[in-house]
């Protein structure tokens, strides 16, 4: 098949992946076509206002939208006469059911497949199980479409990789990989993506690109667990985890990918792709329980933040405690809170009986989650007569934190429970407030 100038890119799906692709595309010359099916996002974008933190997005959105190279809209004929329809729609897992839910992909799928032509190329960004390209989007594509696979029609898997928060570098940085159908798709993929920057990888087949996605969190979700394994493990011995971390790391280089522990997994990736390979090793008959072993783990760790909370509430004599929960994003300095640990923690506690107040400097509410307390973004003014404050979230300003401050302003008895490690536990603990921490017991401080 031979395939045309690429002058026109669609992206369909404008949310954490979508619209900083869309915009970086823009503003480096490339035409670009935005859909979504939320009429409110659409109106958002057209102003230039971004819905979500992503450090840079903002300004480049506003010139993407100042050349003239991004339009967006919910119009699904806008999309013709596009050479390339980039789908980065979101692909959950259905935990009732336990398989992959594929409801938005189908629906991008039949958009594209409605509005393209003879000699497009269809990149998909959506993480699936291996082999779903294959058995499920390119039938989907000929079967509405009318057209033929390769010879008129290619198709590419290029996984999403980038980092929340990181999103506009990493886009620019970190090396495409892109798995085709055919030479002629991956040179129109290679094209359009490496204008990004970062360097351009091909591999066998589509499954590959499927697969390649799998191990990037796979990898990243199972080192999570194994140190918060660890770090319970160092509770039990009453040593500090990363002390011991730090020890083993030291001029050792096989120990350098070591991570730290925390209270939990957020966001969506960690939380959904795990599952998405389980499906595909159950449906291939593969026995497996390694990966409900990880994500029993990691899913657990809110839990032991309570337990934490627990231990010094019976120190201190605290019935109903009045707790601070600090840090509501699953990640530092955003406001994202998809399967934050936080919610968990604070739910959790909640409905026990505590008292709980919230605070965020960027999380604005958390009403969605059937917690209606307002959320405080200054942290001093949240923890005033507090008992307990829990650090859920690694923000930077928390690392700034003013002890001293913080212990003035609380109750007479007053307890720390870090699950993110940002105070230092002799600092607090001199300062008269009781402490526990995710591998961090108070006990490797005092003795």
């Amino acid at each position: 098949m031979s395939k045309p100038k690429v002058c026109k890119v669609a992206v369909l799906g404008l949310g954490h992946v979508g619209l900083p692709l869309a915009a970086l595309l823009a503003v480096n010359g490339i035409p670009v076509q935005g859909f979504d099916i939320s009429s409110n996002a659409i109106a958002r974008i057209k102003k230039g206002k971004v819905n979500f933190q992503e450090p840079g997005l903002n300004e480049i959105l506003k010139r993407a939208l100042k050349s003239g190279a991004l339009t967006v809209s919910t119009a699904e004929t806008d999309l013709k006469q596009s050479d390339v329809f980039i789908v980065t729609v979101g692909t959950p897992w259905n935990e009732t059911r336990e398989t992959p839910d594929l409801s938005q992909l189908e629906s991008a799928l039949k958009v594209v497949a409605k509005q393209m032509e003879k000699g497009a190329t269809i990149v998909l960004k959506s993480t699936v199980s291996p082999g779903t390209s294959d058995r499920f989007a390119i039938p989907m594509l000929a079967r509405i479409s009318s057209l033929r696979p390769i010879d008129d029609f290619g198709v590419v898997f290029s996984p999403e990789r980038m980092i929340e928060g990181r999103a506009v570098k990493d886009l620019q940085t970190l090396p495409k990989i892109i798995g085709a159908t055919d030479d002629d798709s991956f040179d129109v993929a290679s094209k359009v993506l490496k204008v990004l920057g970062g360097t351009i990888q091909r591999v066998s087949n589509l499954r590959t690109a499927e697969m390649a996605k799998m191990l990037d969190n796979y990898n990243r979700d199972g080192s999570i667990a194994l140190i918060n394994q660890f770090a319970l493990f160092c509770e039990a011995a009453n040593v500090d985890v990363l002390e011991v971390i730090q020890s083993v790391k030291l001029g050792y280089e096989r120990n350098a990918g070591i991570l730290i522990p925390g209270g939990g997994v957020g966001g969506s990736c960690l939380n959904k792709d795990p599952w998405l390979l389980n499906h595909f090793a159950k449906e291939k008959g593969i026995e497996n329980d390694l990966i409900s072993t990880i994500r029993s783990r990691n899913s657990s760790m809110p839990l032991e933040t309570v337990r934490l909370v627990k231990i010094i509430a019976s120190r201190l004599k605290l019935q109903k405690p009045k707790i601070l929960v600090a840090g509501l994003a699953f990640k530092s300095d955003t406001d994202d809170t998809r399967f934050s640990p936080a919610i968990t923690i604070a739910k959790t506690l909640l409905e026990e009986g505590s008292r709980i107040t919230l605070s965020d400097p960027e999380v604005k509410s958390l009403a969605e989650y059937g917690i209606f307390e307002s959320v405080t973004p200054d942290i001093y003014a949240a923890a005033k007569g507090r008992d307990i404050v829990i650090f859920a979230a690694d923000h930077s300003e928390y690392k700034k934190i003013d002890l001293v401050r913080l212990r003035k302003l609380m109750g007479k008895r007053a307890g720390i429970v870090d699950s993110r490690h940002v105070v230092e536990p002799r600092i607090a603990i001199a300062l008269g407030f009781d402490f526990e921490g995710i591998g961090r017991p108070r006990g490797a401080f005092t003795s």
